[in-house]
């Protein structure tokens, strides 16, 4: 049985730099073409609560979790970055090797090393 792109619970979407749109629904990130029509889905935990796409790095955020995939390499890991500390994460963004993360009552920076 083929799977049905029909939006069930949107939450958040995104566009990426190839005009693929990115829509955080449930359990999945379902993936369009610049027309509506379905590509593929990504599938994810339960409990997300955005995402959004720079440079073609797509971040699934959580409230105490990000989640960050290449989507030049959609074949590479997901790398995850567990942040204990925090319980309520509201969105998270990478720019020149920083993890932006946004909580509601402040900004923090992390540096990103690569391995």
């Amino acid at each position: 049985m083929p799977e049905v792109f029909a939006l069930e619970n949107p939450i958040k979407f995104d566009i990426s730099s190839d005009s693929r749109l990115f829509v955080l629904d449930r359990n999945k990130i379902k993936v369009f073409d610049q027309f509506g029509g379905g590509l593929n889905f990504i599938h994810i935990d339960q409990g997300a609560v955005n995402i959004n796409i720079q440079l073609d790095l797509l971040n699934v955020v959580y409230e105490n979790k990000i989640i960050l995939l290449d989507l030049k390499n959609p074949s590479m890991r997901f790398q995850e970055f567990m942040l204990a500390e925090l319980y309520d994460i509201k969105d998270a963004i990478v720019y020149n090797d920083r993890l932006f993360v946004l909580t509601p009552s402040e900004i923090l920076i992390y540096k990103l090393v690569k391995n």
